[in-house]
């Protein structure tokens, strides 16, 4: 739930319809309306129900919702937001008083679940959006999400195994020109609409590991080119990263997002959990945080960083420490307020010694080398296959200097 001001109207609360507990088990799949598969636009002052949206694909919608005012009237115009079945959605409104939340187009931009029905891409997290200007100048909204099973974050994707990997969850971004169109809060609009229904085999474009040649600008600048055309019916419309890089290493299994994402200085920073990566040689008798999590940076719009070092065409990763760590951002110190910087439990020691390594490296430690107890579920080892050979190497840690932010220290309230 989250409240959101309409300048001069009504003080507004969308709410999202919330968590069904059958998610708790990894494998499950609705076959009926899953409890909170509804979005709901409320008065907050009185409760009355202004809009609302009955998921039609069945899955609970638990994240928060990202509103965007196109006009700058105090009126949000869009929402977009995603459920549990890797559907993400935004919705349109025509916000006129007279009309207000009786013309509303939902479209879904994205089924990310196409080719994987039977265990669906689960979305916890809001989508971020970005504008940007493509060649030809024109604005365009990029959608970024990432998938990954927060539920039971230690389980493993069945579909996931050691030598397949296709299956592994994703970091979307989504080119949405339809957003920007003006003439999209006409309900003409909807018969013309080209950024729906968009999945991974028609759509969008694969990046990373072996889909780039090794550390070469040309291919990367394949990548951009492909995607910064849009105009006719048969261009991209997006890309997605696979996630299977952590430490540096290519081929991980079982890696998934978790938190918020932030888009500073055309960089993507999101946290991302290896429920198999260990700290040290602690006994299996011991108690002990499982799995770690690091700070992953992706180039924006297009996916793609063109710096020579970045093999798989992402901005690295920086560790952030054992167990599920999500994105936090702060101040450097007392002294410098505006600067900010991620922030993570890593230790130096922790940097300098005591991490995972995946397979040859001794600058990463030893992982390990025998099967657990009772041995890998079905066989399924999460460190067979992996390689450093196209590692994504390391993030600086960056620190963002805000501009031209407003910073308010007394609230009022308006009549």
């Amino acid at each position: 739930m989250k409240a959101l001001v309409t300048l001069n109207t009504k003080t507004l609360l969308y709410l999202v319809g919330g968590y069904d507990m059958q998610y708790e088990d990894p494998q499950f799949v609705p076959t009926t309306a899953a409890k909170g598969s509804s979005i709901y636009v409320t008065d907050a002052k009185t409760g009355e129900k202004l809009w609302s949206w009955d998921n039609p694909y069945n899955h609970s919608i638990v994240a928060g919702v990202t509103p965007l005012d196109r006009n700058n009237d105090g009126l949000f115009d869009h929402l977009y937001f995603a459920d549990l079945g890797g559907n993400v959605f935004r919705a349109d409104f025509v916000n006129e008083k007279k009309k207000a939340f009786k013309e509303v187009r939902v479209v879904r931009v994205l089924n990310a679940s196409e080719n994987v029905t039977a265990l669906p891409y689960r979305f916890y997290a809001r989508p971020v959006v970005s504008f940007y200007r493509d060649k030809q100048s024109k604005i365009f909204a990029l959608v970024n999400i990432a998938s990954g099973d927060r539920s039971s974050p230690l389980a493993k994707r069945r579909d996931v195994t050691s030598s397949d990997k296709s299956k592994a969850n994703r970091l979307y971004g989504i080119i949405d020109t339809d957003v920007t169109r003006n003439d999209l809060l006409e309900s003409s609009a909807t018969s013309t609409l080209t950024i729906k229904e968009l999945n991974e085999k028609d759509d969008l474009i694969e990046l990373g590991g072996s889909h780039l040649s090794e550390n070469t600008k040309t291919a990367k600048a394949a990548m951009v080119e492909e995607l910064s055309v849009i105009d006719s019916s048969e261009d991209k419309r997006g890309w997605y990263y696979p996630l299977t890089r952590f430490a540096g290493f290519e081929n991980v299994s079982h890696v998934k997002a978790m938190g918020d994402y932030r888009v500073m200085n055309n960089y993507l920073f999101m946290s991302v959990y290896d429920p198999n990566m260990s700290y040290g040689n602690n006994s299996i008798c011991e108690a002990q945080t499982l799995g770690g999590s690091e700070q992953q940076m992706y180039c924006l719009p297009y996916g793609v960083c063109m710096d020579n070092s970045s093999k798989t065409g992402t901005g690295g990763f920086t560790p952030a420490g054992k167990g599920i760590q999500e994105l936090t951002l702060g101040a450097v110190n007392a002294n410098n307020l505006d600067t900010t910087v991620l922030i993570g439990t890593q230790s130096l020691t922790d940097r300098a010694n005591d991490l995972i390594d995946y397979g040859d490296d001794s600058k990463k430690g030893k992982g390990p080398k025998e099967p657990p107890v009772g041995g890998y579920v079905d066989g399924n080892d999460p460190y067979a296959g992996i390689t450093k050979d196209k590692g994504d190497g390391s993030m600086a840690s960056i620190l963002f200097k805000e501009r031209y932010v407003l910073k308010p220290t007394q609230w009022y309230e308006s009549n």
